[in-house]
């Protein structure tokens, strides 16, 4: 066997390496009826899906794709729509000393977004980057909401139940798309 094969099945054996690494890491959905399972890693989530599949837009102002769950991604956001009034009737709506602060307050929706694929995983990143960036995104996205039942996660050998605190909306992203880079209040 010349240098060149040996090259060869050196780079064949990395290739594997990475791509059973990559799909250890991955995420699947289980779909019965209006019921999920997901699998991610050593996680498992339990959800049923209520209501029908909605296409909303929103202004991001908050997020951390660091959750510390590599298969969700948390974002802070606002209907456009209520967005675009805010600002239209105070301005920059962000600023603590702006009137319209305590009502963006009560217009924030708290959200815990399971990408449906890996496109969709790609875009929640991006727009996440664009958050870190201080940018102020708007998006388009397809999801449905989810009641997230039971959440276990093996930890040291053994399955320990996760805790969501704070109130979040859980949703299935079907298609995000970016509208908006930054939108200027």
């Amino acid at each position: 066997m010349n240098s060149r094969h040996i090259l060869i099945v050196i780079i064949l054996i990395i290739a594997a390496i990475f791509f059973k690494s990559r799909i250890s890491k991955s995420t699947e959905i289980e779909r019965t009826g209006n019921k999920l399972l997901i699998t991610s890693g050593k996680h498992k989530i339990t959800a049923s899906i209520i209501g029908y599949e909605k296409t909303d837009s929103f202004l991001v102002f908050g997020g951390s794709e660091n959750s510390g769950l590599d298969f969700a991604t948390p974002f802070s956001v606002i209907p456009l729509h209520t967005a675009n009034l805010l600002a239209q009737r105070y301005g920059n709506f962000f600023k603590c000393a702006s009137p319209g602060a305590s009502e963006a307050k009560r217009n924030i929706i708290n959200l815990f977004l399971y990408p449906m694929d890996s496109d969709v995983e790609r875009s929640l990143k991006s727009v996440d980057k664009l958050l870190k960036d201080d940018k102020d995104p708007v998006i388009k996205m397809t999801y449905v909401e989810l009641i997230v039942t039971d959440h276990k996660f093996k930890r040291f050998g053994e399955e320990v139940r996760f805790e969501y605190r704070g109130n979040f909306t859980s949703c299935l992203v079907k298609d995000i798309q970016l509208i908006q880079e930054d939108k200027k209040l």
